[in-house]
């Protein structure tokens, strides 16, 4: 890797990356502003007319050791690792989402969960946002909120409904396998796009990775007359979630460092809503999908996700990937496979084979190895 610092170097070409640790008192998720320009074709700094108000000046902080734009020093500053802490918290709380989703998708189709459980946490992301008293970053343009709003397209309207249909073809434990797959894209689409490198041990952390989620497509069916296309089909949607948010995560990495998570986390909510409404009128059967809102017996699993999964998770989510680099966050965001395999088989009864728990293991020394190499 090029290092942990403010940029990593491509050619000539100096790529923004999310600083380690820094925050204001006002947001503790708040990072600066820099005046660093999005690296997109035929975009400058300056280059747009901006939504904010002003730049910032200078400042030094003793926790970082050089020239930053005006803030003040966090008590989240001189907490070691705290981008590890978060990317490693969220997993945790998301695999006991995942069983809550599990549950309620048995009666709630996958559209119409991502929808409801959208609805329901972007008001509480908006409402968190201004209990905080924070404000919109300075000198944001309309491109900005754009590449925002398309991040939450894929991450949270596509990227979610396709975890969804994987979950409920293939369950829990089985999707928990298939997830791993999330790591090599977002790490290859950083080392084009982000300019970190990838390394030998990386590339045969992938390797792994995708010989666990070969043993998920080829396992015998667990349960009598379990159909082999839903379990492929199900391996299919669960590889286009991890690509997807794989592709929403690298396209608004060179400005996380930039922007306030929970600002950044109501826009991309903003889009999945958007999107997910746009969409409903096209999905076959809508009006059975509403519906199946209307069993009360489901409602306490979908609020109960929404809030551990939606809510306290991405918020970890989020901030794992503002503090750290993104194939550090990436690699510490797959514990959720062991976390959700465990409960999956504790709490759900869910089978366990052999092959499973053969790909499981590929899986996690996959991912271990690719988190090694990309130290």
């Amino acid at each position: 890797m090029c290092g942990r610092g403010a940029g990593s170097c491509v050619g000539s070409t100096l790529v923004p990356q999310a600083p380690r640790r820094s925050a204001t008192l006002a947001d503790p998720l708040q990072l600066p502003r820099t005046t660093m320009a999005l690296m997109l074709p035929g975009r400058t700094a300056g280059s747009e007319r901006p939504l904010g108000l002003s730049r910032t000046k200078s400042s030094h902080c003793p926790h970082r050791g050089h020239a930053t734009p005006t803030r003040v020093c966090s008590p989240m500053d001189s907490v070691p690792h705290i981008g590890e802490i978060f990317a490693l918290l969220s997993p945790m709380a998301w695999a006991v989402a995942v069983i809550l989703f599990r549950v309620a998708g048995r009666s709630v189709p996958p559209l119409a969960l991502n929808l409801t459980k959208n609805c329901v946490a972007w008001p509480l992301f908006a409402l968190t946002y201004y209990a905080l008293g924070a404000s919109a970053p300075d000198t944001v343009t309309r491109s900005d909120l754009i590449l925002l709003i398309a991040s939450g397209v894929l991450g949270i309207a596509v990227a979610d409904t396709l975890f969804f249909m994987c979950l409920n073809r293939l369950g829990a434990s089985r999707q928990a396998i298939v997830n791993t797959a999330y790591s090599p894209p977002i790490i290859l689409l950083s080392v084009l796009f982000l300019g970190e490198r990838l390394s030998a041990t990386q590339v045969v952390g992938v390797c792994l990775i995708l010989m666990a989620v070969l043993t998920v497509g080829r396992e015998s069916s667990g349960t009598p007359g379990e159909a082999r296309g839903k379990r492929l089909s199900g391996v299919l949607f669960g590889i286009g979630a991890c690509v997807a948010q794989a592709i929403s995560v690298v396209m608004i990495k060179p400005r996380m460092g930039e922007w306030p998570v929970l600002w950044m986390t109501c826009w991309r909510m903003a889009g999945g809503v958007g999107a997910a409404l746009l969409l409903w009128p096209l999905v076959p059967k809508a009006q059975r999908n509403l519906a199946a809102l209307a069993d009360r017996k489901c409602w306490p699993t979908v609020l109960a996700g929404t809030l551990i999964g939606t809510y306290v998770s991405l918020l970890l989510w989020m901030g794992g990937f503002k503090y750290t680099q993104a194939s550090v966050a990436s690699a510490l965001n797959q514990t959720a496979s062991l976390f959700t395999f465990i409960l999956a088989v504790w709490i759900l009864r869910e089978p366990v084979t052999r092959r499973a728990l053969t790909g499981l293991a590929l899986g996690l020394l996959g991912v271990i190895i690719m988190g090694v190499g990309s130290i």
